[in-house]
């Protein structure tokens, strides 16, 4: 299947906010499948590509969704000095593979009017995953956050923010004695200088 879409967006005195523009996205699926006696090998691909041009009309912010109720997830560690069991795959093996339904989000906004804000950047991403066949009310949860501020024409300064969640990934809270899963977070921060000669 191949699916093509064009979309256009032109705002004239439309005083909620928002931006002209253009968006072309395109949609490539095949998929293939073979049975040989009791072994059935089903296999699909799907390829996605956009491209979206904006103009400029004081944009409030931006806001993406993508929703995918049937989908699979795949965790592969091939490094053999890793510790196989916290990346949700069970000890002695090296992939994982699960089915259920999957959602991401995005919302940045980097046009603040306060004065105080105006040259912050905020961008905040969060993946969830239901496995189908396993604990589907335990959602994977993976929720990043990035703020950037430009202090002045020399200095830059981030902060990120990882929160995740995944059911089968089991916490040591000491050798060999395992609490179960918790909640992981991680957080980043970074002063950037730069200087133009």
């Amino acid at each position: 299947m191949f699916a093509a879409n064009l979309a256009q967006t032109s705002l004239t005195n439309w005083a909620a906010g928002g931006q002209n523009s253009v968006a072309i996205n395109c949609i490539f699926s095949v998929f293939a499948n073979m049975k040989q006696g009791k072994s059935v090998w089903d296999n699909s691909l799907d390829l996605g590509y956009g491209v979206l041009k904006q103009g400029k009309k004081g944009e409030d912010a931006n806001f993406s969704a993508f929703v995918a109720p049937l989908t699979a997830k795949f965790t592969f560690v091939t490094d053999k000095d890793l510790d196989v069991t916290k990346f949700g795959i069970e000890s002695g093996k090296t992939t994982r593979s699960e089915i259920g339904g999957y959602i991401r989000a995005i919302f940045t906004k980097n046009d603040f009017k306060s004065e105080l804000m105006k040259n912050i950047s905020f961008t905040t991403k969060i993946d969830l995953f239901s496995n189908y066949a396993e604990n589907p009310q335990n959602i994977d949860v993976s929720w990043e956050t990035l703020i950037s501020m430009k202090v002045n024409k020399y200095i830059t300064i981030n902060f990120n923010t990882h929160l995740l969640y995944d059911d089968n990934i089991k916490i040591l809270v000491a050798e060999n004695e395992s609490v179960g899963s918790l909640v992981q977070f991680k957080e980043i921060f970074g002063v950037g200088l730069s200087y133009k000669f």
